[in-house]
């Protein structure tokens, strides 16, 4: 298998450590240690071997029941990244087609070229939302996979009922699995959470992890969901990758999930403030067009041009890191990051975001 340059990965790994501000992040600001044993204590008695390499049982059960499902459904991961790597692996191989709903994490359209899978793209619109026309046209007999994360990373948008009926709908038709990344659900700013796909379908698998609304992303913990036979295989290509989750990271993450309220409702205050704060620097500034979705822990806008040599740009200039859109084949957009606790530090950070922007975009 030969792997494309991930290029999200690769941008923000040679850069994050220097930056003055870093707003490339796409979850909400971690809790020290200190400030996570306040919350769901320290297992200190854990012996630090080797785990059952599918999972803690504990764990399994409790992400089990965050999804409706049987713990038999659920093998944890070392991370949300390997998740969407194992399941994926195990689904798909040369010449299978997958159609990946688009933009996305190119993680999961990465590994499809490096398994020889066919991907074909179906694209969320700004304003109008998923294509289902263009889905109806793709999502047909003989595709293996579909693939969607949501909410969607880099938009921040959300489904409706009616896009997720399609989605199940077109999948259950074509005889099709439906791959789910769930990473940012539970970071929707009003109302309810976007129901899981989990169950949803026969086929439907799901992944998951404590990194962005939890704020957790130092414990390497993530999971897959799905039927049997997928998790199973899942599994199989897992024996080749960490074998076992790190084991102190399972008892903490026990104790996070069973307060996932917690966890919740605190992501929720942090980008509810900082999505109003982000919202005061866009008025006026006609030159952006934001995709406000009311979703994720990240804004994502539309300034034109070449937004890799702004982002460039903008990091030697004022040390504020920023995505560019390239990194998610979407020249013209920048992704900012808005999980901060620290509302000063953020003001800090987008004065000088903004400034720059001014600048270098606002009087072309």
């Amino acid at each position: 298998m030969i792997f494309p340059e991930f290029c999200l990965e690769r941008w923000q790994s040679l850069r994050d450590w220097r930056a003055r501000y870093n707003l490339s992040e796409s979850g909400v600001e971690p809790l020290t240690l200190r400030e996570l044993i306040e919350v769901v204590g320290f297992p200190e008695r854990v012996e630090l071997g080797y785990g059952m390499t599918k999972g803690l049982p504990e764990l399994r059960s409790v992400i089990a029941g965050i999804h409706g499902v049987d713990a038999e459904e659920v093998m944890v991961t070392a991370g949300g990244a390997e998740a969407n790597f194992v399941s994926t692996a195990a689904l798909m191989g040369p010449g299978d087609v997958a159609v990946v709903v688009m933009p996305t994490y190119m993680q999961i359209p990465g590994v499809l070229r490096a398994l020889g899978a066919r991907v074909e793209k179906v694209w969320i619109k700004y304003g109008s939302g998923l294509d289902v026309e263009a889905l109806k046209e793709k999502v047909r007999r003989g595709v293996r996979a579909v693939f969607v994360t949501n909410p969607n990373n880099p938009t921040g948008y959300y489904l409706s009922e009616e896009e997720r009926r399609a989605l199940l709908d077109l999948a259950r038709d074509a005889g099709a699995y439906l791959v789910v990344d769930e990473v940012y659900r539970g970071l929707e700013h009003e109302g309810a959470e976007s129901p899981t796909f989990a169950g949803r379908y026969e086929r439907a698998v799901v992944t998951g992890s404590l990194s962005k609304v939890y704020g957790l992303a130092g414990l390497r913990i993530g999971w897959v969901v799905g039927p049997r036979e997928v998790v199973d295989k899942a599994w199989s290509v897992k024996d080749y990758t960490t074998i076992s989750p790190p084991v102190l990271d399972q008892r903490v993450a026990v104790g996070v999930l069973e307060k996932r309220d917690f966890f919740v409702r605190r992501a929720r205050e942090i980008v509810r403030r900082n999505f109003a704060i982000f919202q005061s620097y866009v008025a006026g500034r006609s030159y952006v067009k934001w995709w406000n979705t009311k979703s994720a822990a990240f804004a994502y806008i539309y300034v034109g041009g070449g937004t890799m040599k702004l982002a460039e740009e903008i990091f030697d200039e004022i040390g504020v890191l920023v995505n560019p859109g390239e990194c998610f084949e979407m020249p013209g957009y920048l992704r900012v990051g808005l999980g901060w606790a620290d509302e000063k530090k953020l003001r800090e950070a987008l004065d000088l975001f903004f400034t720059a922007l001014d600048k270098l975009v606002g009087r072309r």
